[in-house]
């Protein structure tokens, strides 16, 4: 490959497309990647430089990736500036998803990893255990570690695909926000209905990267990337009034400075249940009465309050929306509710008083 990129002839005899940056064939959001390695890196201005999507003859730089040294800087620099900065993602999001073969496009393959650098984790989580239909929940994405490392055998940023089931939210509503918070980062997102570019996602699919600028931008103990909102349809009604919903990552690059790759760790056992009701209840909780423990639970649950309440019904739904068991507890201040011989996993108990709702997610060991 080195061969081949210091072979070609330096006026002209290699061309790029605007914002594929890593010049694999496709602009998404992995190709802010090499931008932000890259990032203050100066070289040679494309004559007439334009960020529309063509093929455009470029001088080759005499910078290279680290690792994989057939990207040169004159595919990194996507408006043509001679420096390579935060412009350069303009023609990322202009172009998304459009496709080439005719620059030479080869698949952006990392084989070199840094077994010495601590792991990262990312991190997956909700602002809320229960969601009723029409009600907005959102989704934390964070890159975590144990403590805080050295900068230089940090993380320079991430690349992740989510996918979620969207017959279970509005799919017009669903926006990812960067954390612009954190000064250090760049950012690219996508969702289908995202106004970033001529093709967008399909449904039920986001995408998502940020960067340090030309530095390792994660190597504290955590760092919020950004916050994804939804709203639930109203009505989520197939064969149950519950569904668990999650975002379940499908892609993730970590790359460091040197563009080596980042062995990554995920945690994301949260979920949502998204519910409707079955019969039209007042709005008046039952949350500043009701508790349950323990939770963790492994043969019993102890439903109290501190006074004597109506109970009509105690259900308990799996994460699949089935209905496991369901009792008829009456008059009292405290309830045990059985579950010695229901499998380990993530479950909701919902409680109806006379017109009342509650509803808390538990966990089976």
């Amino acid at each position: 490959m080195v061969v081949w990129i210091m072979g070609v002839s330096s006026v002209g005899g290699q061309v790029m497309y605007p914002g594929d940056t890593n010049n694999d064939g496709v602009a998404n959001y992995l190709d802010l990647l090499p931008i932000g390695i890259a990032f203050g890196v100066e070289g040679e201005p494309r004559p007439l430089a334009s960020e529309n999507w063509f093929a455009q003859p470029f001088i080759l730089w005499a910078y290279n990736l680290p690792t994989t040294p057939w990207v040169n800087g004159g595919f990194i620099n996507a408006n043509g500036d001679a420096l390579i900065d935060t412009l350069d993602l303009d023609a990322i999001v202009a172009n998304y998803d459009m496709m080439q073969d005719t620059a030479m496009p080869i698949p952006w393959q990392h084989n070199i990893t840094c077994f010495t650098c601590p792991p990262p984790v990312l991190s997956i989580s909700y602002d809320k255990d229960s969601v009723k239909v029409n009600e907005s929940f959102q989704a934390f994405i964070s890159v975590l570690y144990p403590e805080t490392i050295p900068p230089d055998i940090g993380a320079l940023g991430l690349g992740v695909e989510l996918n979620y089931d969207p017959d279970l939210v509005v799919e017009s509503s669903v926006e990812v926000i960067p954390n612009t918070g954190e000064e250090t980062l760049m950012f690219v997102t996508a969702t289908s209905v995202d106004a970033f570019g001529y093709r967008l996602p399909s449904p039920g699919r986001l995408q998502l990267a940020a960067a340090g600028r030309g530095q390792n931008a994660f190597f504290k103990d955590a760092t919020l990337v950004a916050t994804v909102s939804f709203i639930v349809v109203d009505d989520i009604q197939r064969d149950t009034v519950f569904r668990a919903f999650k975002l379940d990552v499908s892609e993730l690059l970590f790359l460091n400075l040197q563009e080596e790759l980042l062995i990554p760790l995920l945690q994301n056992q949260d979920s949502v249940v998204l519910y409707q009701d079955l019969d039209p209840v007042t709005e008046v909780p039952l949350a500043g009465l009701l508790e349950i423990f323990p939770n963790p639970a492994d043969g019993f649950i102890q439903v109290s309050s501190p006074q004597m309440i109506e109970l009509t019904t105690l259900r308990l739904w799996n994460a699949q929306g089935v209905l496991v068991r369901e009792m008829n507890p009456g008059a009292g201040a405290s309830w045990t509710f059985p579950v010695e011989d229901i499998p380990p996993g993530v479950y909701w108990l919902e409680a109806l008083g006379e017109e009342e709702k509650w509803v808390r997610k538990l966990i089976l060991r």
